[in-house]
């Protein structure tokens, strides 16, 4: 169940990770990221039911989702910005990169492992038809754009580099530098 402090505390980090965000985008992201966490579901319909109104909560879903000022890109940047700024001054960084598929979806995640999980920091969405011939090129630049972003935050001697790829890229455990 939710709480004032609750709603208090997610916005207030929504707004710090997304400074660029309006009042009416913050307001959308935080009443459905407190839905997300309560219903543990992304499924539209079932956080549109926990909203009262459940069909203005679905016009208003739909149109944060394609709202075109929460650019994916933008998004992704600043999720990991936030979360990059957190690290540890000291010690080793540890990121994974790994594909993730779904029918013709196709997902690449870049994460910062804490301890023995991975949080997602950045990724970048792909239709199959889109990666035919440019699936190396496509990983490469979204490598080189995370660690842009890494090195902003950590050191570049401090990142250790471990990577799954599906075969796309052989598996190493090395040293960035």
């Amino acid at each position: 169940m939710k709480t004032n402090s609750d709603l208090t505390r997610v916005h207030d980090y929504i707004k710090e990770t997304l400074p660029w965000a309006h009042g009416h985008q913050l307001k959308g992201l935080t009443t459905f990221a407190l839905a997300i966490f309560e219903e543990q579901t992304g499924c539209q319909a079932q956080l549109a039911r926990t909203q009262g109104n459940q069909e203005a909560a679905c016009k208003r879903i739909s149109r944060l989702i394609h709202n075109p000022r929460l650019m994916p890109k933008r998004l992704a940047d600043s999720i990991a910005h936030k979360a990059l700024s957190q690290v540890p001054r000291g010690g080793k960084v540890r990121i994974t990169i790994d594909w993730t598929t779904e029918d013709d979806q196709h997902l690449l995640v870049i994460s910062l492992v804490i301890g023995r999980r991975g949080v997602p920091i950045y990724w970048r969405a792909y239709d199959q038809s889109v990666l035919k011939g440019r699936m190396h090129r496509y990983e490469l630049a979204v490598i080189k754009r995370a660690f842009e972003l890494i090195f902003q935050h950590a050191g570049r001697k401090r990142n250790l580099l471990s990577v799954w790829l599906n075969a796309h890229l052989p598996v190493s455990d090395s040293t960035v530098g």
